[in-house]
């Protein structure tokens, strides 16, 4: 697994296990995004995965820090598309942000493991069979974090929060002339 920074078209987080990528970045509207990508798909990619373990630290424990906070503070609400957080399964559920109702949005999940996190992104098919959520395209798969008007009040804080430590830590990296954090090999 390799954490690492891109700048270009804006500045994004990548998370690789090849062949997957999580991406995270700000759009062009200011709402953050997540992505999954599989590289060589020739498909469309429905539905996403990708695990992250305790291999790199400062991600794991970014994931503890996102995870337990919106577990602490919306833990026990219920939203539009029913609650946020599902204590049986240990799974934060985020219907993406975009203009659509929560049966066509793009779904994100996280599963809190012993000692890793599964991110899934899923894109839900509406009656036609189509996908409407506009966060699929090709091989890759997306959810929005809307900063304004979000259906999950501030919640979307915790995401931005992460994005911008990730950030930092790469940032405080690459001056040291690392431009990625590397799986640490096994003894």
């Amino acid at each position: 697994m390799v954490l690492r920074k891109v700048m270009f078209p804006s500045p994004t987080v990548k998370i690789e296990e090849q062949p997957k990528i999580l991406s995270m970045y700000y759009g062009g509207n200011g709402d953050v995004y997540w992505d999954i990508q599989y590289k060589g798909l020739e498909d469309n990619l429905f539905d996403g995965e990708i695990e992250v373990g305790q291999e790199i630290p400062e991600l794991f424990e970014q994931f503890n820090i996102l995870y337990n906070g919106i577990v602490d503070r919306f833990g026990t609400e219920n939203f539009i598309g029913g609650r946020l957080f599902n204590p049986d399964t240990n799974t934060i559920t985020w219907f993406s942000d975009n203009d659509i109702s929560f049966k066509e949005a793009n779904i994100l999940y996280i599963t809190k493991g012993e000692k890793s996190f599964k991110i899934r992104i899923v894109a839900q098919l509406a009656e036609d069979g189509k996908v409407k959520d506009e966060g699929q395209n090709g091989n890759l798969i997306a959810v929005r974090f809307r900063t304004e008007g979000s259906r999950y009040d501030d919640c979307f804080r915790f995401f931005t929060d992460m994005y911008q430590s990730l950030m930092a830590i790469l940032n405080e990296e690459s001056s040291k002339g690392k431009m990625l954090l590397k799986q640490k090999p096994e003894v």
